[in-house]
């Protein structure tokens, strides 16, 4: 009866530590999450207040565009629901981060440390970064063949 107890015991501060491990992970999204939603919101004032955003390296100089060039001119853009000059300055972005950043949150918070998930999630960011690096070569062609 007592090694009953015990096992008993045993699950349960096993079941009590898992609790505790998910809970700091959920907490260590959110922060993380804050962070960036500060930093964000003084970026963008600054852009609102007549600042001058970050000039790509890339772009500076060699003249062509990174995959991120225009991240900033399409998150003003959105935030003021200018959906189509958004799509403009950067439609790779525009369309693929609303997919990419809930699959990221999803693995940080159930997936982590699972094999299967680790698969998944490995494949699914390796196709994202090549997919990435091809826009940026492709967004360079489009320009040089049909210049504005």
């Amino acid at each position: 009866m007592q090694g009953l107890a015990t096992t008993n015991q045993k699950s349960l501060l096993f079941a009590l530590r898992e609790k505790q491990r998910e809970e700091q992970k959920i907490y260590r999204s959110f922060r993380i999450m804050r962070f960036a939603l500060f930093f964000g919101g003084l970026y963008f004032l600054y852009i609102a207040l007549g600042g001058v955003g970050f000039v790509c390296p890339l772009h500076f100089f060699t003249g062509y565009q990174c995959p991120g060039c225009g991240i900033t001119t399409m998150i003003m853009n959105l935030l003021t629901f200018h959906f189509h000059d958004a799509y403009l300055a950067n439609p790779y972005l525009l369309i693929s981060l609303p997919i990419v950043i809930p699959v990221v949150l999803l693995f940080e918070w159930k997936g982590k440390g699972k094999k299967k998930w680790n698969i998944v999630y490995s494949v699914f960011l390796s196709f994202y970064i090549l997919s990435l690096f091809a826009w940026g070569v492709l967004r360079n062609l489009l320009i040089t063949i049909f210049p504005l």
